[in-house]
Order: structure tokens, then sequence, then C-alpha cells
């Protein structure tokens, strides 16, 4: 547990700091591979343009897949589920998780 907090606070800090969607996948994708029983991941995030009073137009993170390994375990699922919903501050109806294929991995 104290290491999925870690890697919660970690994540947070890395994806609050990069400014392209790809580099904030990369960078899931690399963390979320380092909880137990995870394995390989893939990450994809969904984002919207949304425009904030006067401020420039930003990206909003409005749904995100992640296809896992270890995606077959219900615990590895839900550890993934939590860990996204609270680092992108995401309902859980907008993270979908499935399993990889096996032979698919890179």
């Amino acid at each position: 547990m104290v290491l999925l907090v870690i890697a919660v606070v970690g994540l947070w800090w890395m994806l609050g700091n990069s400014t392209t969607s790809s580099t904030k996948e990369e960078q899931l994708a690399q963390v979320l591979g380092q909880i137990e029983g995870v394995g390989q991941v893939t990450v994809f995030i969904y984002e919207q343009e949304t425009e904030v009073g006067l401020l420039m137009p930003q990206q909003q993170e409005i749904g995100v897949l992640i296809v896992a390994e270890g995606a077959h375990s219900p615990k590895v699922r839900k550890q993934l589920a939590d860990t996204v919903q609270r680092v992108l501050k995401l309902a859980s109806h907008r993270i979908a998780i499935l399993p990889m294929k096996e032979g698919e991995q890179d």
C-alpha cells in the first residue's frame, strides 16, 4: 500500500509537469508498470480542449484506456483504476482497463 501511495504521488507530480498527451501516456504507462502484477502497459489518454474564462484553451483529460498484461486479475484492475482516478482526477466510468492479448507485448 505504501508503494502504491508513493507511485501515485510521483505520478501526479510527473503528469502535472508534462506538456503533451503522448508524454503523459508514456509516463503513466511507465509508472503503472511498476505496480506489482501489472506487467507491460499501454495507455491512451483522450483529451478535449476546453476554455476556462479568459484563459487560453487547455487540454482536459476526459477518458483513459489502459491495456495491461496483469489486467486479468481483479486486484490489478482495481489498483490501476484507483491510481488513475486519483492521479488524473477522473471518475471511474471514464477509465477502461483491458487485459493485453498474450504475445502482444513489446
